[in-house]
């Protein structure tokens, strides 16, 4: 298994950061929560056909925007575990 450089680790933190951003902006973030959820962060999971470390990213991501939602930690491992 090939290590992850300082590099990598820092694209993976700013593809999360990317995420995060991008679902709790306020104009944004009245979309990303609720029954029906619309996500414009979720077209970042296409980055994993470019390269999939950025796997990482969109799943740590999706964990921290998740702390954000009324359901809690159900919501973060579950969310963060069917976005991975």
């Amino acid at each position: 298994m090939k290590k992850l450089t300082v590099r990598d680790m820092a694209d993976i933190a700013i593809v999360a950061a990317i995420y995060v951003v991008l679902t709790i902006t306020p104009p944004i973030n009245v979309l990303s929560f609720g029954a029906y959820q619309f996500r414009i962060s979720e077209m970042l999971n296409f980055l994993a056909f470019y390269n999939p470390k950025y796997i990482f990213g969109v799943t740590i991501g999706c964990m921290i925007a998740n702390l954000f939602s009324s359901f809690g930690l159900i919501d973060v491992f579950v969310g963060g575990g069917s976005t991975l």
